[in-house]
């Protein structure tokens, strides 16, 4: 691969990466404003449970479809649903607990 390629790429990618944090920092500072101490550290909780059920989300599906070299059509949709129901799972989970979190 041309290296001019590589450093594109890899300039695109940093600067996404850098534009993406950015808009989340201003997104941040304006909800710290507009809530109150309580009502933001809630949203902390909050954040802290959902973030950690979404690392579980895919069960690690993402890196089997990756490092798999043939994947067939069947396989991918058995992938598919098995992703979905998680996600289902995980969201009535979350709806179910939310009141004792």
């Amino acid at each position: 691969m041309d290296k001019s390629v590589i450093s594109s790429a890899l300039r695109w990618s940093v600067l996404t990466k850098l534009g993406g944090q950015i808009i989340v920092w201003f997104i941040t500072i304006y909800v710290i404003r507009i809530l109150s101490p309580n009502d933001y550290g809630l949203i902390a909780i909050a954040t802290i449970f959902t973030s950690f059920l979404t690392m579980l989300s895919d069960g690690g599906m993402q890196a089997v479809i990756i490092k798999s070299e043939k994947l067939s059509d069947n396989y991918l949709k058995n992938i598919f649903g098995i992703v979905i129901l998680t996600h289902t799972v995980i969201s009535i989970l979350i709806v179910c607990i939310s009141p004792l979190i």
